[in-house]
């Protein structure tokens, strides 16, 4: 994996700066800045193996909303399927007017069901239904997705993503304030290139065959 700043060193020379210019200060802190703008683009368009990661909720009696994990979102977990390994139990997603008409019934028991609902402190939430009782309190939800990239702002920070992803993008935002428009399209043909190639390589990132149904 790379790390920032293995990342901007060989821009910065490209651009012909060195360690002892003057102009690099406020060259790094730009390109730190269009450095994030590119994982902000990938947090929305990529879909890559190397974000996938597991989570967990425990079931509270009562309680039928629960957070996911800080770095998810709903839009990134893997087949929209949540399960209870001990039941060997799928929950499977409905949308408002669907789960709407659950709710109406009133049951409470294993849930069976969920859909996305807002967010607390910047962390998506979902809710189960049927709601969960003393029975199935402690029992744990479990659930795939794709992490969020989280922005960069130190040179020993890591990023999992190819390095020469994160470097094209960077440098066509660089050039693209310049108003050098002729290298920023150059680069911009190279980032489309390696994007397709590595979404192409990574087709299926965010397909999950369930366990059980």
């Amino acid at each position: 994996m790379a790390t920032v700043q293995s990342i901007i060193d060989p821009i910065l020379r490209d651009l012909g700066l060195d360690s002892g210019s003057s102009l690099v200060t406020e060259a790094r802190a730009r390109l730190f800045d269009y450095m994030n703008e590119v994982v902000d683009t990938l947090n929305v368009t990529g879909k890559f193996n190397v974000l996938k990661k597991a989570g967990t909720i425990t079931l509270v009696s009562g309680t039928d909303t629960y957070s996911l994990a800080s770095d998810a979102r709903i839009t990134r977990i893997l087949g929209y399927n949540f399960f209870i390994n001990a039941d060997q139990r799928s929950i499977k997603k409905k949308d408002d007017v669907a789960f709407d008409v659950l709710l109406m019934t009133g049951e409470n028991g294993l849930p069976d069901s969920w859909r996305p609902f807002g967010e607390s402190s910047g962390v998506h939430q979902v809710q189960f239904y049927p709601k969960p009782t003393t029975a199935q309190a402690g029992k744990i939800v479990s659930y795939n997705y794709q992490k969020t990239l989280a922005g960069m702002s130190d040179a020993a920070d890591i990023t999992p993503m190819e390095a020469i992803l994160i470097s094209l993008g960077t440098k066509k935002k660089y050039y693209e304030y310049d108003n050098d428009y002729g290298r920023a399209d150059r680069i911009d043909r190279h980032y489309t290139a390696v994007m397709r190639s590595l979404l192409s390589e990574n087709k299926g990132a965010m397909s999950m065959k369930p366990r059980f149904k």
